[in-house]
């Protein structure tokens, strides 16, 4: 598996992200410093570590697998978007809206649009899931 890391490592990383399967909006997905190592840095080397990469769409754009990262991330996603914009139910019934919310969440996280707070969160939490 080639991870979203690697590729964006790979190319000099700049790209919108977009899901393999779900029709939700894609956001640029910019590379931290590598000397960065604030939470929000932290976070998304996290995740782009953990989603695969499917291919590159254009010089700028590219698909992954951000969708089968929520669902492997249902518990952690839940618990972030609790004290967020988003709301996830929890419903099995109602999985692809969840799916949905958490690939806007994960979005909203890679471009640095929450508070502080939640980065944090978000870490002491994937160590404990």
């Amino acid at each position: 598996m080639t991870s979203l890391y690697d590729f964006l490592t790979t190319t000099g990383g700049d790209y919108d992200v977009y899901d393999s399967e779900c029709d939700a909006p894609g956001v640029a997905w910019c590379l931290p410093d590598p000397d960065d190592n604030d939470h929000d840095a932290q976070v998304f080397r996290s995740m782009a570590k953990q989603i695969e990469f499917v291919r590159a769409v254009s010089s700028c754009e590219c698909i992954c697998k951000l969708s089968d990262y929520v669902k492997q991330n249902l518990s952690l996603l839940y618990s972030i978007c609790k004290d967020s914009r988003y709301e996830m139910s929890g419903d099995p019934n109602q999985i692809d809206e969840d799916v949905y919310v958490g690939i806007l969440t994960i979005n909203g996280l890679a471009v640095g649009g929450y508070p502080d707070s939640t980065y944090d969160d978000f870490l002491k939490m994937e160590t404990l899931i």
